[in-house]
């Protein structure tokens, strides 16, 4: 019984500090913002003139700290997209922590597949389609 309410009273206190977290990265944005000034450019990009996966994170985070989706998402889809999931997952966890089951997101075999089908050629597709490549530095 004592082990069921520690963990409920832990799962109450983690729920309530990741808000906080968040708040806290927002009110120091410019300085995260200044740490993508260090990060070096791409080294696929720079050899192969492809993009890679990961290329135009760093914009899309910025633009996301602006509080620019759009710019966000032209950059690069996948920081929005992980922020989405995280936040789904953040609900479901704060629902769990204070006893009920909700699952906001699917979790089936094939949504996972087709997800993983249209990002993969979101990534490919954005090497030939202009109006989806990310801006220049």
């Amino acid at each position: 019984m004592r082990k069921i309410k520690s963990d409920t009273v832990r799962k109450k206190v983690i729920a309530l500090i990741i808000p906080v977290l968040a708040a806290l990265i927002y009110i120091l944005k410019d300085f995260f913002i200044t740490l993508g000034d260090f990060l070096p450019p791409c080294v696929i990009h720079y050899v192969t003139g492809y993009y890679c996966p990961g290329c135009g994170n760093t914009r899309s985070v910025t633009a996301l700290l602006h509080g620019d989706i759009i710019a966000s998402l032209h950059n690069n889809v996948t920081p929005l997209v992980i922020l989405i999931l995280c936040l789904g997952f953040y609900i479901e966890y704060v629902f769990s922590a204070f006893g009920k089951d909700v699952k906001i997101l699917p979790r089936s075999k094939w949504v996972i597949i087709v997800f993983s089908i249209l990002m993969i050629s979101y990534f490919i597709l954005r090497n030939f389609i202009p109006q989806i490549a990310p801006t220049s530095a």
